[in-house]
């Protein structure tokens, strides 16, 4: 139990005192690792839990121990993202003096360990863990590059410098805090997504689930493109330009591992959710505001892939110009989703000088 008088909240840190346990918690973050600081009161038990049962449905969890300050292992999951893979390396700031598995297994479905440390090498504990959607090694190497020796409170100043300086991209001259309250709030929602899917090496899963590398741009996931093509993207050809061609190059990756550019994508999924095939009006806006290093011309031809399927009523789309109601479920909705779509494709060619394409999804379809 904790109250929200004992919490606090900041971009980049997050503490908490647990009044059942009288235990201090902090918690701070890099880009692949994070870092949790406790301090329990003195002479008390020290006891620390790794439930990786907790969340969603387990597919196969692991834990290997490979020093008494240093453990490792897997926890494959399914659930909207249906095969999610996930490695962790976590490193202890002091030995633990015994490790218990609760249900006797270090590996499947039901796993659960408890730390027990020595109150007498002191109150506070420090445990550093880094995550790959590749491998162990992969977790290891982001944890001691991003981390490494650093304390907690280094960790915190450079995850609270970064987050200024995000936030700082758009200065707001007000004298009314609530305004600027309400606005820096709004912008840090539109900076935890997408999410950074990649190791420090380069390499990353793919839309095929394999392991793929690349030092050209850096790969990410969660592109809820229905919820962010209308607004969010566009903020970002202006505030994050060079990440707007990070996320173009990787949905054209995505398209190469996986057949075609992501709806929703999550942690190397199709998760099939959602209308429309967004990442086309992402491309075409920002071509057309001069952002554009990535391969147009593959661009445009996984723009015009997207549009061809004949799945989710696009087979009737085509032929007919709507989706008759009978025929497809959100028949209105994926009609005016698809021809604005068309129309940024449309847009697309006509810069491209691409006279026949430009005809063809301006006036050739959806046109009643």
């Amino acid at each position: 139990h904790f109250s929200s008088d004992n919490e606090i909240a900041e971009s980049g840190y997050y503490a908490m005192y647990i009044d059942a346990t009288r235990i201090d918690v902090e918690l701070s973050v890099s880009k692949r690792s994070g870092i949790h600081k406790y301090i329990f009161p003195k002479n008390s038990k020290q006891i620390v839990i790794l439930d990786l049962e907790h969340r969603d449905e387990v597919i196969d969890a692991k834990v290997n121990m490979y020093a008494n300050t240093e453990i490792g292992g897997y926890r494959h999951s399914k659930a909207w993202a249906t095969k999610q893979y996930l490695f962790y390396n976590i490193q202890f700031s002091k030995p633990f003096k015994n490790m218990v598995f609760l249900d006797d297994i270090n590996e499947g479905k039901k796993v659960k360990v408890a730390f027990d440390f020595d109150a007498s090498e002191g109150d506070t504990l420090e445990i550093k863990i880094g995550i790959s959607a590749v491998d162990e090694e992969g977790a290891r190497k982001n944890l001691n590059q991003e981390i490494g020796d650093k304390t907690f409170e280094q960790v915190k100043t450079e995850a609270q410098n970064t987050w200024e300086q995000q936030l700082e991209k758009i200065v707001i001259e007000s004298d009314n805090d609530n305004y600027k309250t309400n606005f820096y709030s709004a912008l840090y929602h539109t900076m935890i997504a997408p999410n950074l899917y990649q190791d420090v090496d380069g390499r990353y899963r793919g839309m095929d689930l394999k392991v793929h590398q690349t030092k050209n741009f850096d790969y990410y996931t969660v592109f809820s493109l229905w919820d962010t093509f209308r607004a969010a993207h566009p903020l970002y050809t202006i505030i994050e330009q060079d990440r707007t061609n990070d996320f173009i190059n990787t949905f054209l990756a995505k398209y190469d591992e996986g057949g075609i550019m992501p709806i929703w994508d999550l942690s190397a999924n199709y998760t099939d959710c959602m209308i429309g095939y967004h990442a086309v009006p992402v491309i075409a806006d920002a071509y057309l505001k001069g952002i554009r290093n990535y391969d147009s011309g593959k661009a445009f031809e996984a723009m015009k892939h997207s549009a061809t399927q004949d799945k989710l009523g696009l087979e009737s789309y085509k032929k007919l110009g709507y989706i008759p109601v009978e025929k497809e479920s959100e028949s209105v909705s994926k009609t005016l989703e698809y021809a604005y779509d068309d129309w940024t494709i449309a847009q697309m060619a006509k810069a491209l000088g691409k006279t026949d394409e430009y005809k063809t999804f301006k006036i050739g379809r959806a046109h009643v």
